[in-house]
């Protein structure tokens, strides 16, 4: 019997049923490759009963091809005919991140400009120094998300990329280095027009430890990239974390920012996006929670040193108002109006 509860939006599918469907379909050796070897997936069911939708963890015993909480699947929706749908979507995680306006705003004054400017220094630094020294897999990370130059479809609507991917050097042609240095900027200004500043943490996906079978001491986190989640406690889950980050459930991200608090220790600043000011978590990874790292020019940043009293009053410990638009008038008939 599954907690509905604990498993909401949550489910397990078989690692047979995955390897089946990769022999049922018609797959060029990139995309069989990412279904069988990816961990977690999005769902969606439909079939008889209704729909099911949320994240699944692949497990290698399960006897039934997918497992979710009884009563779980919205009958608003249904096939009939004996007709089934099954839509996965692959999930990942990533080791970078960039803060948007609302999150600067709702953890001020926990992140200050200054910490904001050099974080944005050291990325560029990064960027140019990859130019300069033909590091390709440094540029392409940061433009593109890839981890290397084989990494063909984030360059193929890019002539640069089609060059690199070609075993073009950067270095060769002045040309090259212009338009390459011209994305970097492209990029940085999309970013500072919208707020959004690159900070070394990561995004990954939340399940409770019941679903994996996991054991996360109360009060810790376990950041796992095999399979893009965010593993933590079942009864936290329960009493504090769904309630605090706004109701969130099975197969909803969370902005996992690593530190090193003012008294030394290691901790885990987690939060979704969109938030409202106090919708928070702060954990303590486990032993064998992946270490999120940040290349810079000088070298690797590893939690860096924060301090966590400076973090607004959690909501669950504070009641925030907001405030009302005031009401518009006229200034010459003094009436009312609204807009």
């Amino acid at each position: 019997f599954l907690d509905g509860n604990l498993w909401d939006g949550c489910g397990q599918v078989s690692r047979s049923f995955i390897q089946r469907l990769a022999d049922g379909l018609d797959l060029d050796e990139r995309h069989r490759h990412e279904l069988l070897h990816c961990n977690r997936f999005e769902v969606t069911t439909l079939h008889a009963g209704g729909q099911d939708k949320g994240h699944v963890l692949v497990v290698d015993d399960l006897a039934v091809d997918f497992m979710f909480p009884a009563g779980s699947a919205k009958r608003e929706l249904a096939l009939g005919n004996g007709r089934v749908f099954i839509g996965l979507n692959p999930v990942h995680s990533e080791d970078q991140m960039c803060l948007d306006i609302q999150s600067i705003i709702n953890l001020y004054p926990f992140f200050q400009p200054e910490h904001l400017l050099a974080w944005a220094q050291m990325e560029s630094e990064l960027f140019l120094d990859g130019i300069r020294n033909g590091r390709l897999a440094t540029i392409l990370n940061r433009l593109y998300d890839a981890d290397s130059v084989s990494d063909l479809d984030s360059l193929a609507d890019w002539h640069v990329g089609e060059y690199i991917a070609s075993g073009g050097s950067l270095m060769w042609f002045a040309g090259m280095v212009k338009a390459v240095a011209k994305q970097h900027l492209n990029r940085l200004g999309s970013r500072l027009s919208k707020l959004r500043c690159p900070i070394p943490g990561g995004r990954y996906y939340l399940f409770p430890a019941a679903v994996g079978n996991r054991h996360v001491p109360e009060g810790h986190i376990e950041l796992d990239p095999t399979c893009a989640t965010a593993w933590v406690n079942d009864n936290d889950w329960l009493t504090t974390i769904v309630d605090v980050l706004g109701g969130c459930d099975g197969d909803d991200a969370v902005w996992c920012f690593p530190f090193t608090d003012y008294d030394g220790e290691k901790k885990v600043l987690a939060w979704r996006s969109p938030n409202q000011v106090g919708e928070y978590v702060v954990l303590q990874p486990t032993a064998d929670s992946h270490t999120i790292t940040w290349n810079t020019f000088n070298g690797q940043v590893v939690a860096p040193k924060m301090k966590s009293r400076l973090l607004p009053n959690r909501i669950d410990s504070a009641n925030y108002q907001y405030g009302e638009l005031t009401e518009a008038s006229d200034s010459k008939t003094e009436k009312s109006y609204s807009i």
